[in-house]
C-alpha cells in the first residue's frame, strides 16, 4: 500500500470498530492530530512502533498491520503470523493452567508448597510485583524439609500473588521462552495433584502393559528383556 491507500485502510479499519479518532488516540497513546493527518494522507506510512500502538485498539495482529503498510514482504508476514500463533497458543495455555490451579483468583492452598520455588525468582522482582524475595526463607527450609509447614505464609502467599496479577504479568514481561518455562512448570504441578492429564507417557510403564505386539508379532518377556536393556544402554549413554 502507498500513503494514501493506508490512510484509507485506517480510517475504514477505526469506522469498523465504532471508534472516533479521539479514542482511537486515547487508546493507542498515538497523538490524534497524527492519525488524522495519516488517513489524509498528510503523514506518510507510519514506523512499526506506532503501528504496535495501534494495533491493540484497533483489534488488528501488529503483523498484518506491519504488512500493509509495507514493513513485511508476504514470506516475511507468513513468519511473523507462525510466530505470534505460538504466542497466542501459548497464552492460552498459561490461562487454563492457572485457572485449574487456583479457585476465585487465588492458588488452591495445596498447590502453594509447589509454587514457592517458582515464584522465589529474579524474574518476579520487576515492575508489577517489587518482589524482594520475602518466601525465601519459606523456599530454604522447604530444600531442608519438604514438609515443613506453610500455613503461616498462605494467605501472605495468596494476596502477593493474586492469579489476575501473574497471568497479567506473565503476558506483558516475559518472553515466550520465559513463559513457556513457567507454563511447563505450572503444568507439571497440575499433573501432580491430578489436576490436569499429562501429555506425557514414560515408557517403562507402557511396556507392562498385556499382549504388546509389533507389526502383529507378539512381544514376550525376553523381547522385553532386550527392549528394556536397549533402552538403558541408550539413555545411561546419553548422561
Amino acid at each position: 500500500m502507498n500513503p494514501e491507500e493506508f490512510g484509507l485502510f485506517l480510517r475504514q479499519l477505526r469506522k469498523e470498530r465504532d471508534m472516533t479518532v479521539r479514542r482511537l488516540a486515547e487508546l493507542s497513546n498515538v497523538s490524534q492530530s497524527y492519525i488524522t493527518n495519516l488517513e489524509n494522507n498528510k503523514r506518510g506510512i507510519p514506523s512499526p512502533d506506532v503501528l504496535k500502538k495501534l494495533s491493540g485498539p484497533l483489534q488488528l495482529k501488529y503483523s498484518e498491520l506491519m504488512y500493509r503498510a509495507g514493513h513485511l514482504t508476504e514470506e516475511e508476514f507468513e513468519v511473523y503470523r507462525k510466530i505470534e500463533a505460538r504466542s497466542e497458543a501459548l497464552d492460552e495455555r498459561l490461562k487454563k493452567v492457572i485457572d485449574i490451579l487456583s479457585t476465585d483468583g487465588k492458588f488452591n492452598s495445596e498447590v502453594i508448597r509447589d509454587l514457592l520455588p517458582i515464584f522465589n525468582n529474579e524474574f518476579f522482582s520487576g515492575y508489577q510485583f517489587n518482589y524482594v524475595f520475602i518466601f525465601e526463607d519459606t523456599v530454604k527450609k522447604l530444600e531442608v524439609n519438604p514438609e515443613y509447614d506453610i500455613s503461616e505464609i498462605l494467605e501472605e502467599f495468596q494476596q502477593y500473588f493474586n492469579t489476575i496479577d501473574v497471568n497479567n504479568y506473565l503476558l506483558k514481561y516475559a518472553s515466550d521462552n520465559v513463559k513457556e518455562e513457567i507454563v511447563k512448570e505450572l503444568e507439571k504441578i497440575a499433573v501432580k495433584h491430578n489436576l490436569l492429564e499429562s501429555n506425557t507417557h514414560d515408557l517403562v510403564e507402557f511396556l507392562k502393559k498385556e499382549n504388546l505386539s509389533y507389526r502383529d508379532h507378539p512381544i514376550n518377556d525376553y523381547h522385553l528383556k532386550l527392549i528394556n536393556a536397549y533402552l538403558e544402554a541408550l539413555f545411561s549413554e546419553k548422561t
